[in-house]
């Protein structure tokens, strides 16, 4: 797998937004007849324990429009239904995103409460189009870049260098392959589930969208309606299909989700101490963060790590980049905790 955040993730999170408003219906593709393999042998950072996961390629356009064009090769996974009397089709699943490796997320389902649904359907899980093994590509940022941002600036200061710089990696990296930028949108990503159902011999499938998973859901159900079966949509994505509408959607959310855990630290101040209101609550917390950025700002990096800073730490294992270099997603967090002792 790609260890690095991909440019999907890196350059083109708002491409894959876009659904074009008037579309083409060229002849479609013939599709590419899966060659299935464990993918514990042909896949890096895969869970060893993992012996009834397979993995293949599917080939599809670039561009759907040109369908005899440039091609791409997609990471497929399968888990095959484990009654085959009760066998009922295909389920193809996404995490969201959007950008987020989906391969290893049949085999995530058999060890969850949906387990069940494995029992008459065959798990189908893949990484979209310029994800980690559906050629997600390295785009770090460089020193020509820009320094990092400066410890001592106020956070204020801290968070304009670091969008400056962000901008400018992200500059550099739209220029790697334009083509292939071009053609990351929400429909594009549908349109290869189509030739993924088509590959597998499938009439029709299921599908399992989270988040923006169920946009992807959506539009797929939009522009091949008679090819679904069944369809379950969880987190749904707003109406308002943009960037901005997600962003602050979710942070809306964790200022609600905030304001239930202040009331219930003041309920509880004769234990925790924070304060016996949400306001006082917010203060003590308030309090503690600034103390935190100082402590940061006077710490030194460590001999032998000059990337182990706040910001770099954060940016090398953010759940997004940790997950295209493991198939954990418990690594995100176990990745933050050790980087400085690399």
């Amino acid at each position: 797998m790609s260890t690095a955040l991909n440019v999907i993730g890196r350059c083109a999170a708002a491409a894959v937004l876009v659904v074009p408003l008037v579309t083409v219906t060229p002849a479609p593709a013939a599709p590419s007849t899966p060659h299935w393999q464990p993918c514990r042998q042909v896949q890096e950072h895969w869970d060893p324990e993992d012996g009834v996961s397979e993995c293949t390629k599917v080939t599809v356009p670039l561009d759907h429009s040109r369908p005899h064009g440039r091609k791409i090769d997609l990471a497929v996974s399968r888990i095959k239904a484990t009654d085959p009397q009760k066998r009922r089709g295909v389920l193809l699943m996404n995490p969201g995103g959007p950008g987020n490796a989906g391969l290893d997320m049949p085999y995530a389902m058999t060890r969850s409460k949906l387990a069940a649904l494995g029992t008459d359907h065959d798990l189908i899980g893949f990484d979209p189009r310029a994800t980690a093994a559906s050629g997600g590509v390295e785009c770090e940022a460089t020193p020509e870049d820009g320094p990092e941002p400066d410890p001592k600036a106020s956070p204020e200061q801290r968070f304009r260098q670091d969008y400056e710089r962000n901008a400018r990696t992200n500059a550099r990296c739209t220029g790697y392959d334009r083509e292939l930028l071009t053609n990351l949108s929400t429909r594009a990503v549908a349109d290869d589930m189509d030739l993924i159902r088509a590959a597998l011999g499938e009439r029709k499938i299921s599908f399992f969208g989270i988040s923006w998973g169920t946009a992807l859901g959506a539009v797929y159900r939009s522009h091949h309606d008679h090819r679904v079966d069944r369809m379950l949509l969880d987190s749904v994505m707003p109406a308002d299909f943009t960037l901005e509408t997600m962003n602050l959607g979710a942070s809306a959310a964790k200022q609600a989700n905030y304001e239930v855990l202040a009331d219930w630290l003041a309920q509880r101040d004769e234990t925790v101490r924070l304060g016996a209101t949400s306001r006082a609550v917010t203060a003590s917390i308030g309090e503690l963060a600034e103390k935190l950025d100082h402590a940061l700002s006077r710490s030194r990096r460590p001999a032998g790590n000059p990337a182990c800073t706040p910001a770099a730490t954060c940016a090398r294992c953010s759940p997004t980049s940790a997950r295209s270099g493991s198939r954990s997603p418990s690594r995100s967090w176990h990745c933050a905790t050790v980087a400085c002792r690399r």
